[in-house]
């Protein structure tokens, strides 16, 4: 692994953890590391299996943390099908999908992957990771953020 980690606080993740259910049931004193030398998390989503999925506001990309574990692994590459900077996930058990928000953060600052612009609700198959939805938000400003 080369690069930097970044540690997720414990008490940021208490409320998703708790969301997860007896998947965790020993996990509230570890750390979880997302690799990277820009990670930077920006939101977390649990399946309810227990998976954690973790969005980067730089990088782009997801990554997951299967119950249990203390790192990251990459799952969806950044810039995949399409995508930019990543905001919210939400873990759609019925339609088997990861909704992903997945913006154009340039004009703040933020390069990230690809060089689609605009806003877009993505959806990730849940079993393999591949890109299955992708609506654009209206307008030229918008921003995706929460998927709930």
């Amino acid at each position: 692994m080369s690069g930097r980690t970044w540690k997720l606080s414990v008490m940021a993740l208490a409320g998703v953890l708790a969301a997860a259910g007896p998947a965790y049931p020993d996990t509230l004193a570890k750390q979880i590391e997302v690799p990277g030398d820009r990670a930077y998390p920006e939101s977390i989503a649990a399946a309810a299996d227990g998976t954690l999925y973790v969005s980067s506001l730089a990088s782009g990309g997801i990554a997951r943390v299967r119950p249990g574990a203390s790192m990251a692994e990459p799952w969806i590459a950044p810039g995949a099908f399409g995508s930019r900077s990543t905001f919210g996930v939400f873990v759609d058990e019925r339609s088997k999908l990861l909704l992903v928000c997945s913006n154009d953060a340039s004009g703040m600052g933020v390069p990230g992957p690809g060089a689609v612009s605009g806003s877009y609700l993505k959806g990730f198959d849940l079993a393999s990771g591949e890109g299955r939805l992708s609506v654009q938000l209206p307008g030229s400003k918008d921003l995706c953020n929460e998927t709930t």
